[in-house]
């Protein structure tokens, strides 16, 4: 695996929407890369997750039929 970038999401059912895209290398050495729809690791994949404040909501949109992002809403200040 050369590349794993992503976002977790929540969708307007509030259930987790996970959008995350990949770059893989062949045993050529040739890269695809794309959207990533299952995953299975072999021996470890060792991620770095970078929480950020608030949450980012997903809403269907119509026109692409897909759940595109909306604003992150920020948690309320204490």
């Amino acid at each position: 695996m050369i590349g794993f970038l992503g976002n977790l999401g929540r969708g307007e059912d509030g259930r987790p929407i996970v959008h995350v895209h990949a770059t893989l290398s062949r045993r050529d050495g040739r890269a695809v890369g794309g959207h990533v729809m299952s995953l299975v690791v072999g021996a470890t994949l060792e991620l770095d997750l970078e929480i950020l404040p608030g949450t980012l909501h997903r809403k269907l949109d119509p026109a692409f039929d897909l759940p595109l992002q909306r604003a992150y809403e920020a948690p309320p200040e204490e």
